[in-house]
């Protein structure tokens, strides 16, 4: 026969009871904010053991799907997730250590990401936006000699432009690549010769960023972005920018 049958898998009871909740979820059933009925209650409901139970809100628990919460008080229980959690930055860390994918992949993601993000917070920033981000850019220069304070508040940079750029998803990918990012940035830096050299021309990159954003000019924010992210991918192939 050409058809090509699939052999049937068992289901443990823990996968199962994933299986009902992400349904229920998806279905709309179960909203961000509700709450799962106690331990007890709920394995009664579902026909499993509690240690079935437990195993399957673990996971929910390590995907961010859920929020234990502790002590006293109608807030209190199992609580499905009202905000994402950090699972995809673990992720993303992971595959990354892992040579799953090359750091010049982030890069490129981030590229795409950030372009759009920097056009799109040229076109809708505030005045006060526009003073945060030459704050951080000033800070920076400030920590110029703190490589790791340096890292973080450039990430912080970003993230904030992306904010600023309003769409929440983008935001949040943006935050799991950033964390995915910096073990091995500061591992590569090692490579890039004289960090001195290169924390000020990432400095004025930023500048040029601020100001474009500031002008409202997303071609140049763009421009200034994309020869900001070739001073890291150029400097790991050849230890300098271009």
């Amino acid at each position: 026969m050409a058809v090509q049958f699939s052999s049937i898998r068992k289901q443990r009871a823990f996968e199962q009871v994933l299986e009902q909740i992400v349904g229920l979820i998806s279905a709309g059933e179960l909203k961000p904010g509700d709450k799962l009925p106690p331990e007890r209650h709920l394995s009664e409901m579902l026909g499993v053991s509690r240690p079935s139970l437990r195993e399957a809100l673990r996971v929910l628990d390590a995907m961010g799907i859920i929020d234990a919460r502790t002590g006293n008080g109608a807030a209190t229980g199992t609580i499905i997730s009202d905000e994402p959690g950090d699972s995809l930055f673990t992720l993303m860390r992971m595959h990354l250590a892992l040579s799953h994918f090359p750091v010049d992949n982030f890069l490129d993601l981030r590229r795409i990401l950030e372009g759009w993000t920097v056009r799109r917070a040229a076109d809708v920033r505030t005045d006060d936006d526009v003073v945060a981000l030459r704050s951080l850019v000033a800070t920076m220069e400030q920590r110029l000699a703190d490589k790791d304070a340096f890292f973080a508040l450039d990430a912080q940079f970003h993230i904030f432009i992306a904010d600023i750029a309003g769409n929440k998803l983008v935001s949040h990918l943006m935050q799991a690549i950033r964390d995915a990012m910096t073990n091995e940035m500061n591992k590569l830096s090692d490579a890039w010769g004289d960090w001195a050299d290169l924390g000020r021309i990432a400095v004025s990159d930023h500048k040029r960023i601020v100001k474009a954003i500031g002008a409202g000019d997303g071609d140049a924010a763009d421009k200034a972005l994309q020869l900001h992210l070739s001073t890291y991918s150029n400097r790991g192939r050849n230890g300098k920018r271009g």
